[in-house]
């Protein structure tokens, strides 16, 4: 008898962190806001709109009246990692088994006599043939990785704004970075994706003559397999019962000519 069995190892793990702001919003339809020292805005939004409006747009009615003003933004990030590794190999344990005269299944054929060398050698066959042999290997390796990052503004809608040291020169005030628009209060900065990953798989039958024969019969077979197919579109039949019986017969024909090989030693070695 045999057997296939597959033993493999298989590890994956993943990492992810991330920070996320919520925009911290100030609006109605109008907006006064006086005082008389600094005003700091960080990754906000003061803005006037219309009460029912469902778009949020910016009305103008925003009055804003400060000794300075400072904006500065906030970060949204992203961090996402993920990697897997998988090794299988496939096993075949050979142990050809023959039913004796007496019903019961031994490995070889060993005859009932008291011939000890003949018993000692059908042994040593035996222990030849009940061998493990490796099939394939097949290895899958990934890692991924995603990385990004969002700037939350400092957002002030349109309307009067006024702030009293911005001319100064020794002013608090620093608006360089201060968003107008309220419809776009993000900006990214990076979005960036990764992925490496290496898929294979060695069939080693390739490794040895007599694997490398097994493999030819076993594309020749497929052939078969294509040639039914064939046979049955261009014959106009169609069937699980067709498919099989045209594979059936390319098979008896390439086994009767196989047969016919072995036995003519001049078709042989042709």
């Amino acid at each position: 008898s045999s057997g296939v069995n597959s033993v493999g190892f298989h590890q994956a793990k993943s990492d992810k962190n991330s920070k996320t702001v919520l925009l911290t919003s100030i609006t109605a339809k109008q907006v006064n806001i006086t005082t008389q020292d600094h005003t700091q805005l960080t990754g906000s939004l003061i803005a006037a709109t219309d009460t029912g409006d469902k778009d949020g747009n910016d009305n103008g009615q925003l009055s804003l009246t400060t000794n300075s003003l400072s904006v500065s933004s906030l970060n949204t990030t992203s961090n996402n990692k993920s990697s897997s590794i998988g090794f299988d190999i496939a096993l075949s344990n050979n142990n050809p088994a023959q039913t004796g005269k007496n019903g019961n299944t031994t490995t070889n054929n060993i005859n009932n006599t008291n011939n000890t060398e003949k018993t000692n050698k059908n042994n040593k066959n035996n222990n030849t043939e009940n061998s493990t042999s490796i099939n394939n290997a097949s290895i899958n390796y990934t890692n991924n990785k995603h990385n990004a990052k969002t700037k939350v503004l400092a957002t002030l809608g349109s309307g009067n704004i006024q702030i009293a040291d911005i001319n100064q020169s020794n002013s608090k005030s620093s608006t360089k970075l201060l968003n107008r628009d309220i419809k776009d209060t993000e900006v990214d900065i990076y979005n960036i994706a990764s992925h490496k990953g290496l898929k294979g798989e060695l069939d080693t039958r390739l490794l040895t003559k007599a694997g490398r024969v097994k493999i030819a019969e076993d594309i020749k077979k497929s052939g078969m397999i294509a040639s039914a197919i064939k046979q049955i579109v261009n014959t106009d039949r169609a069937g699980l019962k067709n498919f099989f019986s045209e594979v059936n017969k390319l098979n008896k024909t390439d086994e009767a000519v196989k047969a016919k090989i072995a036995n003519n030693p001049t078709l042989a070695k042709a």
